[in-house]
């Protein structure tokens, strides 16, 4: 199984979990994730974690070679996940709009070429989507029948290799 990692895990693992500074076990264990192809991450998220100040950006830009997926790979298929946040977003989106999506279309194609799951800990509302903004990467991955779970269960499912 290969898990996408959507910008927020990074964030939030850093922030909330695992401060890079005092827990180099989970982070070292994310590279191997990595060097085992069963993690990775859309250039266009190191384009977002980069920038920011916590830490992340260094890890990551550390790791690039193991773990960053280049965005030309999924040039064929972002009309198709473009288009998903159109038919999901009663007001549909504009071209104009579709770069303030930042890494999130990124994060879906990637995971939509490779056949993986997305993690991420992004929240999408039930019922009526009025506009492409509250069109989430959980409402597009079950448009595009993409696997997508949270933090949690990514953690659940390679529990098996978890450092101490």
């Amino acid at each position: 199984m290969i898990y996408i990692i959507d910008t927020n895990i990074l964030s939030h693992a850093n922030r909330d979990h695992f401060p890079i500074p005092k827990n180099s076990n989970f982070w070292d264990w994310l590279k191997v994730r990595g060097e085992d192809g069963e993690i990775r991450i859309p250039e266009w998220v190191g384009e977002e974690v980069g920038i920011g100040t916590d830490g992340v950006p260094a890890w990551l830009a550390k790791n690039k070679e193991v773990l960053l997926l280049k965005t030309s790979d999924v040039y064929a298929v972002i009309p198709q996940v473009v288009q998903a946040y159109e038919d999901l977003s009663e007001n549909g989106i504009d071209e104009e709009s579709v770069e303030q999506l930042k890494a999130d279309p990124y994060v879906v194609a990637h995971a939509l070429i490779l056949g993986a799951t997305v993690v991420t800990d992004e929240h999408g509302k039930a019922g009526r989507l009025t506009n492409y903004k509250e069109v989430k990467v959980p409402h597009v991955c079950a448009k595009l029948g993409v696997p997508c779970i949270k933090f949690p269960r990514f953690l659940w499912d390679l529990r098996a290799t978890l450092p101490e």
